[in-house]
């Protein structure tokens, strides 16, 4: 008897061990250097933390999961320091978008459970999902959920509009785009610039980002787009090329974007965007699952971790300046990992102009 129960503990821990092993985060592919030990600004004017391809939809969802698992890292560390809002970066539900047959149980299941902690359950139809929710309202920071629409997301033709119209009806802090490009005021002096990277690529035109950057209010201004807009070696052979079209048409309007967040690749990237009025991309694609860098590697390409995670972005002040802080931090790989707690990895302080630097995370 002793010697199966010493077995079975044996053969426990190399389970652990072994699964411990397969979730972990990997090591950085790409660090610049070296990294700037400088005090930063105290005051904290507004914060957020952007994520995307976050709607997985796998069985056993409980058990292996990633998205649980990020979302479970976001309320670790909105807990220690809260933020304003959550901006989630497309591909909100897999694989076909969301389907009006399927509405509750995805409402639940995608963004009820996982985001509980940020949760807003006061809309009319909030009772049908708020059991999915297991803290009390006093428990829960609500705060603005500020969503854009990835390629998953246009899958079925109703998910566009089932996300724009009826998810506010259980989740009334929700809110997607409901054209190619809108802008929200965040804080004073602060906008973020929403895209439907879909929309683009569709009807060939960049001139709903333009029309929207010449009314989004500064000096700080920050682009929340699916596709990333960076440009990638070696170049597309397409006649129209996306990326580079979005970087000509924000050059031509002269308007300063510091910061871009965008999904699509699903781990965490930090790629330097060549001038004018560009400064840093960030690409925070791994809010349920982690891919390896397959696709061509992005042009200045600064950072990179192929792992789940999320990104956390304040705009910090004191009485000489003010800038962005952009956090890197990483995730579990599955929920099981419950004794992983997530760690941040990389921060960049970018400055006005879009000049950006590492700093010690």
């Amino acid at each position: 008897m002793v010697r199966t129960l010493a077995c079975v503990a044996l053969a426990t821990a190399a389970a652990a061990a072994a699964l411990a092993w397969a979730g972990r985060a990997p090591t950085p592919v790409s660090v610049p250097g070296p990294q700037a030990q400088e005090p930063l600004p105290a005051e904290r004017v507004f914060s957020f933390f952007a994520l995307g391809d976050t709607g997985e939809n796998l069985p056993w969802r409980s058990l292996f999961e990633g998205q649980r698992s990020v979302a479970r890292a976001l309320a670790r560390v909105d807990r220690a320091n809260p933020v304003d809002a959550l901006v989630l970066l497309g591909d909100n539900f897999y694989a076909e978008g969301l389907e009006a047959h399927e509405l509750v149980e995805r409402v639940r299941v995608n963004l009820v459970r996982p985001y509980c902690r940020f949760a807003d359950l006061s809309g009319p139809r909030s009772p049908e999902v708020s059991s999915a929710c297991g803290l009390p309202a006093a428990d829960r920071n609500t705060v603005p959920i500020l969503a854009v629409l990835g390629n998953h997301d246009w899958n079925s033709a109703e998910s566009p509009g089932l996300q724009r119209d009826a998810v506010p009806q259980f989740l009334p802090n929700w809110s997607v785009t409901r054209d190619a490009a809108d802008v929200v005021a965040l804080a004073p002096g602060l906008s973020l610039v929403r895209v439907d990277s879909q929309i683009i690529l569709r009807e060939h035109s960049t001139e709903p980002v333009r029309r929207v950057l010449a009314q989004a209010p500064g000096p700080w201004r920050i682009l929340a787009i699916h596709d990333p807009i960076a440009a990638v070696e070696p170049p597309p052979t397409a006649q129209w090329n996306f990326a580079a079209e979005l970087r000509r048409a924000i050059a031509e309007t002269g308007v300063e974007v510091q910061l871009v967040l965008s999904g699509h690749r699903h781990n965490l990237q930090v790629v330097k965007l060549p001038p004018p009025n560009l400064g840093l991309q960030v690409i925070s694609g791994g809010g349920s699952g982690r891919r390896p860098f397959r696709d061509p590697p992005f042009v200045d390409r600064v950072f990179g971790v192929e792992t789940t995670g999320f990104v956390r972005v304040d705009l910090l002040r004191d009485a000489t300046r003010e800038g962005l802080l952009v956090s890197l931090y990483t995730a579990p790989a599955w929920p099981l990992l419950v004794w992983e707690r997530p760690r941040r990895v990389a921060r960049w302080w970018v400055e006005r102009g879009g000049a950006a630097r590492q700093v010690a995370p």
